[in-house]
């Protein structure tokens, strides 16, 4: 199963930039020991140039660096941040949400708890939707498939989820155009 982290790093932008149009300087959270790193840097490379913004890039490789890599990018003057997909951000997801929130930046990453934690913004692939297709795999292969036999297969099904909490704590008036487009909102 692929989950298209890379090539989902352009549409974080994308999104935040709607809800956010006259944010010109956006820090980028990377994880340097995620194994996509460099596809997620190519993209998001591809989307500060497409939208014409100021890109900041932090890379860190520890949890403990998470609150120092969003300080530098805070005194850099970002307005706005981008969580690229990694377990480690996952896993941290409050630490983030709040630091974000402290620094009233608007943020967008890849999974539904990251808005459900508060971010603003998340857009990625229905894991609940991976998670069951895993399940077919997994009865091929016990049933004697071999695994490199088996195709893989992309998401055709993301989830956009909008925390309008954090939209108003941090004085967001998100539009309307972007509203329909969302799976979830958080209230």
């Amino acid at each position: 199963m692929s989950n298209l982290v890379g090539e989902l790093s352009e549409k974080y932008l994308e999104f935040l930039l709607s809800a956010t149009p006259s944010v010109r300087r956006i820090g980028f959270l990377i994880d340097g020991n995620n194994v996509s790193r460099m596809d997620q840097l190519n993209g998001a490379r591809r989307s500060i140039a497409r939208y014409a913004v100021d890109g900041r890039l932090a890379e860190i490789k520890q949890a403990e660096e998470i609150a120092t890599a969003i300080t530098r990018l805070v005194k850099e003057g970002v307005q706005a941040l981008v969580v690229l997909a990694s377990p480690l951000f996952s896993g941290e997801r409050h630490r983030i949400a709040d630091l974000a929130r402290f620094h009233r930046l608007p943020s967008v990453g890849s999974q539904p708890a990251l808005a459900a934690a508060g971010l603003l913004i998340s857009y990625g692939a229905d894991l609940s939707v991976q998670y069951r297709r895993s399940a077919f795999y997994v009865d091929r292969i016990l049933r004697g498939a071999k695994p490199g036999d088996l195709p893989v297969e992309q998401p055709t099904r993301f989830e956009l989820v909008i925390n309008i909490k954090t939209a108003k704590a941090l004085g967001i008036m998100i539009p309307q155009s972007l509203l329909v487009q969302a799976t979830k909102l958080i209230q």
